[in-house]
């Protein structure tokens, strides 16, 4: 991803699980455990800002829009090569 485009809620909930080192991230910490290393449980939105830094990516934080449906959006790095053969 090349820019992350987030609205940070106050009041969004979400939870999602990362690693620092190495750095990794999942929604649930199964597959986190399974790569071997010990998961911390934090809000999805910080834990999308910092896959983003990991990544390399920029960050815009942005008010509400109609475009975020889930709060969250990225514009890719690299163009969509079609179906996987």
């Amino acid at each position: 991803m090349q820019l992350l485009v987030i609205n940070d809620d106050p009041d969004d909930e979400r939870q999602a699980w990362w690693s620092r080192s190495p750095f990794a991230c999942a929604l649930a910490g199964a597959p986190l455990h399974e790569l071997g290393v010990a998961p911390e449980r934090a809000r999805l939105v910080d834990v999308a800002i910092a896959a983003a830094f990991a990544s390399g990516a920029d960050v815009r934080v942005v008010p509400a829009a109609p475009a975020l449906t889930d709060g969250l959006g990225g514009l890719l790095r690299f163009p969509d090569a079609g179906p996987a053969r």
